[in-house]
């Protein structure tokens, strides 16, 4: 048993290493939000992708750091997410309120 946790551990620990080391892992967001931005936006695509489940989303919501269109209407569109909230992320990413829905394009 202690073998088998070993060999695991070292596996794990191998496929990390070389996900760090290859810039897998690295976010190219870090320069333009906090940690806790980052996080705070993808939950909006995750409520979003919840609401909606389409693969559209999924895929885009968080491209260009969450600068971009379907971010923009996912934001609009949850009812869970404070006005002032809303418009706190926006101005963050230098968003406008979408003036159309993105349903449909």
């Amino acid at each position: 048993m202690k073998f088998t946790q070993i060999v695991l551990v070292v596996i794990v620990g191998s496929v990390l290493n070389y996900g760090i080391a290859s810039g897998l892992f690295v976010n190219s967001c870090i320069e333009k939000l906090t940690g806790e931005e980052y996080f705070e936006f993808g939950d909006v695509c995750a409520e979003c992708y919840n609401e909606w489940q389409t693969p559209d989303i999924y895929y885009n919501c968080p491209n260009n750091c969450y600068q971009n269109e379907h971010f923009n209407w996912c934001l609009e569109t949850m009812p869970s997410i404070p006005q002032n909230l809303k418009e706190e992320f926006r101005n963050k990413l230098g968003l406008k309120r979408p003036s159309q829905p993105l349903v449909g394009k």
